[in-house]
């Protein structure tokens, strides 16, 4: 659950508001609802046939957020801080200087 969750909050930050609002539609009103009526009764799960069908429901919107994503690269750039200076840093904040 919480990997939707952030998908649809990171592509809502971002400005595109249309596909996550797509994905919730699509795992709530076409997935969920459908097999949250189907499961219990027509299955025998009972009650777990509900949080079944909310399991299903929850990887089937990070499934469709995750599909929409495009593949980043990601820049290792060096750090900003030369090492020397980091070494001088490190050792002042543990010997209390």
């Amino acid at each position: 659950m919480a990997a939707s969750v952030i998908l649809a909050f990171a592509m809502n930050g971002a400005g595109a508001t249309r596909i996550p609002m797509l994905a919730t539609f699509l795992a709530l009103v076409m997935v969920q609802i459908p097999l949250a009526l189907w499961l219990p009764g027509w299955t025998g799960a009972g009650l777990s046939g509900v949080w079944y069908a909310i399991a299903i429901a929850i990887l089937v919107q990070c499934a469709a957020l995750n599909s929409v994503l495009p593949p980043r690269r990601v820049e290792i750039r060096p750090p900003l801080i030369p090492k020397k200076r980091l070494f001088l840093i490190s050792l002042g904040s543990v010997c209390g200087t």
